[in-house]
């Protein structure tokens, strides 16, 4: 087979590649294919003003005229495009030039775009019979005499992939594809499709040009996308039909941009100050090439180097931000992150500022308690408007010292607070006393408050947390994060964080007070041997601990990394999964469930990486699932296995 190429039609991008015919056609001929309207019988041959009648299995079937009326032509062309969508449609003046052939021609080898299926039923030379079938036996006849008649192709079947992305670069703007054509598959003309990185449909490319690439005996396709904005970043894809309109699979994804290193986001000036009042620190900022530009990320830190914490996300039209004063009289530091479209970029500039915030608070007023869902919540009123937060302290003793029970409780702006006590400390049936103390922005406490006391009722326990995960942010820290806030089922979540040298234990509590309606831990290794194993646990209204979840794993060796983790969410009809794309080293990624600690986890398929998600529908309602990725590199090297998250629909 050889090929032609074409420019497009009627602003449809395809690429048009023909058969080698001869100049003469020997022959009055008819042509049969399966096509996807039915068996299509095109005629080849000299042009004669003859009507050839058509018989499957030896009944009429209908009949081809050769020579067309000038009157039906254009309603014709526009009938066979309506039913053959996928072809490239005729402007008015080519549909003219093909009619103007039919009278100057001699055979059908000299019609203007003859090869073209829909020019064929326009100029009446095609008959389609939607009922047949390949195992049908068709004849022809011109008044009575048999004309020849041949199968073109049985079947729909095409060698599989027939389009295989072969590579991509940027034009002028433009972004150019290349494409390899599998020998062998009868291609006529492709469409490109695309989308860019939020999308999850692929759409045709109608400004697409097309141009055609041979070397030796394989055949190229390099569909040309013009027009594009700048900073463009897109998944392409490619489909190929043949004569009769067959489609070819979409071939596998290409990535391709049209971005270059001269354009990355460049912050150009960034600083923190006080503001007049020393209530809070203005951060600001101004980057460069901000079309480029997905998301910002503000971090803050008591180190120049290290500990940084995330403060808020940013859009690319942000410019400034107000942060509160956390550490008076002392250093703190910022570090502005930018997500490029390409990814992160993580080397920013970082500042510093010192605050001369008053250091000392005055203690909350009106201190009470009562239970709700069978825990203590103790409330309280603000009386300071400078203080960085709020703790709690706890005694069973009335004359005894206080503990701290709380973390910080951060100060919003309001009149009022609240807290629930879900320690698994409290008894059922004993009475505790609480008292409430202020936090300056120097990390200074207040006086304690009054006392208020309460009683604690019989509760049950909580189920096991789900959906852990966990990720190195530097040498000796990892962060770790799970998917509870809050409250579920009607159960306050309270935390505890263990740690292990190993898959099975023992274990070992790391956070120093239990995670009242916290998601995430920081855990600051002094030792990094090459893995560390975390699992978490949930602390019941009674103390009762609930099972620890399946431990994930961090890896502080040398080993080949892949996507760390997985996000589960419920959804009406499954539990949805989503994991980041974007890295090219990864052509693929393969998802595993399991049940629960005793069970094996099970694959249940491998997916192309680009694709970012994934519905698992073959899931109970109430029964808790738990996932993991591994990636599969483009040479078919398979990386470590991520994190396991649990979700339950």
């Amino acid at each position: 087979m050889r090929f032609l190429k074409t420019k497009a039609l009627s602003g449809i991008a395809v690429a048009i590649f023909l058969f080698f015919f001869s100049q003469h056609a020997a022959a009055q001929t008819i042509i049969a294919g399966i096509s996807a309207k039915g068996v299509v019988l095109h005629y080849e041959g000299p042009l004669q003003n003859q009507e050839i009648a058509l018989f499957r299995n030896g009944k009429s079937i209908g009949s081809i005229k050769p020579l067309s009326r000038q009157n039906d032509f254009k309603s014709n062309i526009r009938k066979a495009e309506e039913q053959f969508p996928m072809y490239p449609a005729l402007t008015e003046n080519e549909a003219q030039r093909v009619f103007e052939s039919l009278g100057k021609a001699a055979n059908t080898e000299q019609i203007f775009m003859k090869y073209m299926l829909t020019v064929q039923i326009a100029a009446q030379l095609t008959y389609i019979d939607s009922k047949g079938a390949a195992a049908d036996v068709y004849t022809a006849s011109i008044n009575e005499q048999s004309v020849p008649l041949s199968w073109d192709r049985k079947d729909k079947v095409f060698s599989e992939p027939a389009l295989i992305p072969g590579g991509n670069k940027s034009w002028y703007g433009d972004i150019e594809t290349y494409w390899k054509v599998r020998k062998g598959n009868p291609i006529l003309f492709t469409r490109l499709f695309r989308k860019d990185h939020q999308e999850v449909e692929y759409a045709p490319v109608l400004n697409a040009d097309f141009r055609i690439v041979h070397s030796g005996d394989s055949t190229a396709v390099i569909g040309r996308d013009t027009s594009l904005n700048d900073y463009s970043y897109f998944n392409y894809r490619l489909a190929g039909f043949d004569f009769y309109g067959n489609a070819t699979l979409l071939s596998e994804p290409m990535l391709a941009d049209n971005l270059d290193n001269s354009t990355l986001p460049i912050a150009i000036k960034f600083s923190a100050t006080e503001t007049e009042d020393k209530s809070q620190v203005e951060v600001k900022w101004k980057i460069r090439f901000t079309g480029r530009v997905k998301s910002l990320i503000l971090q803050r830190s008591l180190k120049s180097d290290t500990s940084f914490q995330i403060i808020t996300h940013l859009s690319p039209a942000d410019s400034i931000y107000f942060d509160d004063v956390v550490s008076p009289m002392e250093a703190v530091y910022y570090r502005l992150l930018i997500y490029d479209l390409k990814g992160l970029l993580d080397h920013t500039p970082t500042v510093p500022m010192v605050s001369h915030q008053k250091p000392v608070v005055i203690q909350p007023s009106e201190v009470n308690s009562e239970i709700a869902n069978g825990l203590p919540v103790i409330t309280w009123k603000a009386t300071d408007v400078s203080a960085r937060g709020f703790r709690v302290f706890r005694t069973s003793t009335i004359g005894a010292e206080p503990e701290l029970v709380s973390g910080l409780i951060q100060f919003e702006n309001k009149p009022a607070y609240s807290w629930t006590d879900s320690s698994s400390l409290l008894i059922p049936g004993k009475s505790y006393h609480y008292s409430v103390v202020a936090e300056s922005k120097g990390y200074v406490l207040s006086e304690f408050s009054d006392f208020t006391t309460i009683r604690i009722p019989v509760t049950q326990a909580p189920q096991a947390p789900v959906g852990l995960m966990a990720r190195k942010i530097g040498s000796n820290m990892v962060f770790l994060a799970w998917n509870t806030q809050g409250r579920m089922n009607n159960e306050v979540s309270v935390f505890q964080v263990y740690r292990s040298d190993n898959e099975n234990g023992p274990w070992k509590l790391i956070n120093d007070f239990p995670l009242f309606q916290e998601n995430s831990f920081v855990d600051t290794l002094e030792n990094t041997g090459l893995a560390v194993y975390y699992a978490v646990s949930a602390l019941g209204e009674d103390g009762i601990e609930s099972t620890k979840t399946l431990p994930v794993k961090i890896d502080f060796g040398n080993y080949n990394s892949g996507i760390p983790y997985l996000l589960a969410k419920a959804q009406q009809s499954g539990i949805e999964l989503q994991w980041p794309a974007g890295d090219k080293r990864i052509a693929k990624v393969r998802i595993e469930r399991s049940f629960g600690e005793e069970n094996k986890p099970e694959i249940i398929g491998i997916f192309p990486a680009e694709t970012g998600k994934y519905l698992d529908e073959k899931v109970e309602n109430g029964s808790i699932y738990y996932y993991r990725i591994i990636s599969i590199l483009a040479n078919g090297e398979e990386t470590q296995a991520g994190n396991w998250v649990g979700a339950s629909k």
